[in-house]
């Protein structure tokens, strides 16, 4: 009877103490992908204040006729429609240098990240001496040396303009 209540009780203790391994396990398993979770989260978000960051930057380039900090803001692979990174420069020297103050505002700015491209899209109200209008921008943006540089962009108006 002594050997059977011993090799009882040894079972029960072999059972527990499995049990707390692998709830222990558990736990660690459950802190590595809570880590990893939130390390993708913290990058996730700085990448995509890194790419905000670059938009506004870009914006207040584009207001203040700085064709060199504008264009700091483009690859050289850029492209849009028919025109590369050397053409768009050339069209944009010649619209700072027009004569008057240029008013941009963007509203509804949504930036999707995957790798090293982001995909930018929001509404643009542009308006200078010579021209006003409102429309659709997407941009795509890929990171080059930890900076992230614009691709390609599109505009679209909004119906009424």
């Amino acid at each position: 009877m002594r050997k059977k209540i011993l090799a009882l009780v040894l079972c029960l203790v072999v059972f527990v103490l499995t049990a707390v391994f692998a709830v222990a396990s558990i736990k660690v398993a459950q802190t590595d992908i809570d880590k990893k979770s939130n390390d993708w989260e913290k990058n996730s978000l700085n990448e995509i204040h890194a790419v905000r960051s670059i938009i506004f930057k870009w914006i207040n380039a584009w207001k203040n006729k700085d064709l060199a900090g504008f264009m700091s803001y483009y690859s050289p692979e850029f492209r849009s429609g028919t025109l590369d990174y050397h053409g768009w420069r050339v069209k944009k020297t010649k619209l700072f240098k027009r004569p008057g103050v240029i008013f941009l505002e963007i509203s509804n700015l949504l930036i999707f990240i995957e790798g090293k491209e982001a995909k930018v899209s929001f509404l643009q109200d542009y308006t200078d001496a010579y021209l006003a209008d409102v429309g659709e921008k997407n941009m795509k943006l890929i990171k080059l040396n930890d900076s992230w540089k614009i691709i390609s962009e599109e505009w679209k108006p909004i119906n009424g303009n």
